[in-house]
């Protein structure tokens, strides 16, 4: 079950040239190749044997909504928190396709970008630019407070990416999903922004559900961001995700 999480957002993103060398592998049994997740010199990268669990995953949380790069083994990509992101900033990218277990970790430090070379792994094994998500995150691994990250192709000029898109993966086949925005008092969730809305396209299992996250009024700070998902033939369930602007 997606568990209640903090999600930092923010709007202007992060310049920077270096990256933490101090980062952390996740827990993860690295696929038997010479692809397989490991750490290496700024990251933990590779393939890995699935443990799957829960009903939801966060796949994507980024500016722009979609990574887009150009398709070549010697592309370079820069991925840089924002400006009101914890530091040190996890950030972890991830295969959206769900029978491609797949993932790259690293730890940003305040002000900092990491340079990321996708030909040894992304381009090796093919996975496309619309097949990649990424996010970042502080806190513990089971407790994360969610912050989206930019990612743009180095020496690539590209135009400001406004929309904020979370993704989310199903792991259960569900019959209907809808979500809503409320604002607070402190920690507490108050009055609704607005009515529930319905995602209409594919629930089936491993399929991406994506919830544009509006540009707040400057004098809001928080939001609740409720979900209501009901799995085939069980109950409606409900998580809430506190979104922090």
């Amino acid at each position: 079950m997606l568990k209640l999480y903090l999600l930092l957002i923010s709007i202007t993103g992060i310049v920077g040239v270096s990256y933490s060398q101090s980062n952390n592998c996740a827990s993860l049994t690295p696929e038997q190749s010479d692809l397989g997740y490991k750490r290496l010199s700024n990251r933990c990268e590779g393939f890995y044997n699935p443990k799957l669990s829960g009903n939801l995953q966060v796949v994507s949380f980024i500016t722009g909504g979609n990574i887009e790069f150009t398709w070549n083994e010697k592309t370079e990509l820069m991925i840089s928190g924002i400006d009101s992101a914890a530091s040190p900033l996890h950030v972890r990218a991830v295969s959206l396709p769900h029978n491609v277990f797949y993932q790259m970790d690293a730890l940003l430090d305040k002000s900092k970008s990491l340079n990321w070379a996708v030909g040894p792994y992304v381009f090796r094994r093919g996975i496309k630019p619309g097949q990649l998500g990424m996010y970042g995150w502080a806190g513990e691994e089971d407790n994360k407070i969610f912050s989206p990250v930019s990612v743009s192709e180095k020496g690539i000029t590209t135009t400001n990416k406004s929309d904020i898109i979370l993704k989310i993966r199903t792991v259960l086949d569900l019959s209907n999903f809808r979500w809503n925005l409320s604002r607070t008092i402190g920690m507490t969730c108050d009055s609704v922004i607005n009515p529930f809305q319905n995602f209409a396209g594919d629930m089936t299992a491993g399929s991406i559900i994506e919830i544009k996250i509006p540009r707040p009024a400057k004098n809001i700070s928080v939001f609740c961001l409720e979900i209501q998902y009901r799995p085939e033939n069980k109950r409606w369930q409900s998580e809430i995700l506190k979104i922090k602007i």
